[in-house]
């Protein structure tokens, strides 16, 4: 038991990044102040609602986000280069969404399964031309 406690603290401590898919069927939820970053492809098909920290989206690939849940994180960054996100699902922003380079994809066909959610009190930062929602809001 002192070992996992020490394990779970230990990942506390430091920012978690992900360069490979990331998949998740359970329930992954962000602490304040925590920090992941996701250089590949997410996938939830579990919970992963109700987070606090930051979600950076980074790298120099085209990433998806996928799965048969929908996405909740408390502050989004964008760091894309100028590369994408493809949205293949719903993904809430709860706080802010951070435009910093690329690209949030959505395909309008799939209007009511693939978009961006600003929930109530939240906003963004730092769109322009080269990084910005294309697609449904």
């Amino acid at each position: 038991m002192k070992t996992l406690l020490f394990t779970i603290f230990i990942l506390l401590l430091y920012p978690l990044s992900s360069y490979g898919q990331l998949q998740n069927n359970g329930n992954l939820r962000m602490h304040l102040g925590a920090n992941i970053g996701i250089f590949g492809d997410f996938t939830n098909n579990g919970t992963f609602t109700n987070n606090l920290g930051d979600l950076h989206v980074v790298g120099s690939n085209p990433q998806v986000f996928n799965g048969t849940q929908l996405m909740q994180t408390d502050n989004l960054i964008i760091n894309k280069g100028s590369n994408s996100l493809q949205l293949d699902n719903i993904l809430q922003v709860a706080h802010i969404l951070t435009f910093t380079n690329g690209l949030i994809l959505s395909d309008i066909s799939d209007i009511s399964t693939e978009f961006v959610e600003f929930l109530d009190g939240s906003d963004y930062t730092g769109a322009s031309n080269t990084s910005h929602i294309a697609g449904v809001v």
